[in-house]
């Protein structure tokens, strides 16, 4: 997988954790690079920190 961030489209926040309420699965932009730390989702990084966020990056085709 590619876009390990999403951001809807014309949004400001990137996510990466594809169990955010927030993750868009439709008319979204995508990147591989790591965006500015104020420009991620609180959500995303607090699920990362308690250790219950599915990252994008983790989805990979069997």
């Amino acid at each position: 997988m590619s876009d390990h961030y999403r951001r809807r489209r014309g949004g400001r926040k990137w996510h990466f954790c594809t169990n955010c309420t927030d993750w868009p699965d439709s008319g979204f932009d995508s990147r591989a690079s790591k965006p500015k730390a104020d420009q991620i989702c609180k959500t995303c990084h607090a699920k990362h920190n308690d250790g219950v966020c599915d990252h994008a990056w983790l989805d990979v085709p069997a």
